[in-house]
């Protein structure tokens, strides 16, 4: 695992990058990953390059939108308990998402990641919020805003990477 600024560096050869963000908005924390791929559309609007899925407790439904797009990369954000302070931001790579909490989702997140793997070979990486609350009818606290704002940040910047390098490769 490491903190969310390692993301960029995850994402370094990226050329079509998926987001996905999962939760339950009905459950305090738990919307953090939808918070920060709303952000992330707002910050980088109508690209080719780029997918923001929301997927709610149920990713499962957005496989074929994502296969579709053919991403080279696909970033699962997700509220999870990682042990951590409240608004923690941890990326994992694949083989370590098995250890996210999925108890919000319709299938755990790790069927979902071998099932898009399959239909589209990408580089999988999931990026894990730590809660501090999950209560039903809750607020979002003020750490999971936060770090879902730190998140779409980063992504934005990943994403502009992708511009830096076609101009840099005269494929942009």
């Amino acid at each position: 695992m490491r903190a969310a600024g390692g993301l960029e560096d995850l994402l370094s050869g990226s050329t079509r990058l998926a987001v996905l963000g999962v939760g339950s908005e009905l459950r305090a924390d738990d919307g953090a990953g939808m918070l920060a791929a709303r952000e992330l559309e707002r910050r980088c609007p109508r690209r080719t390059d780029l997918l923001v899925a929301i997927g709610g407790s149920a990713p499962e439904n957005l496989t074929g939108v994502i296969a579709d797009f053919g991403p080279s990369h696909l970033v699962i954000v997700d509220c999870a308990d990682l042990g951590l302070a409240p608004g923690a931001v941890r990326v994992v790579r694949v083989e370590g998402i098995g250890g996210l909490s999925a108890s919000t989702h319709s299938l755990p997140l790790k069927i979902v990641v071998d099932y898009l793997i399959l239909r589209c070979p990408c580089e999988v990486i999931a990026v894990g919020i730590q809660p501090k609350s999950l209560d039903f009818d809750g607020r979002m606290s003020r750490a999971a805003r936060a770090a879902a704002g730190r998140v779409a940040k980063s992504l934005a910047a990943a994403v502009r990477a992708m511009d830096a390098r076609s101009r840099r490769d005269g494929s942009g």
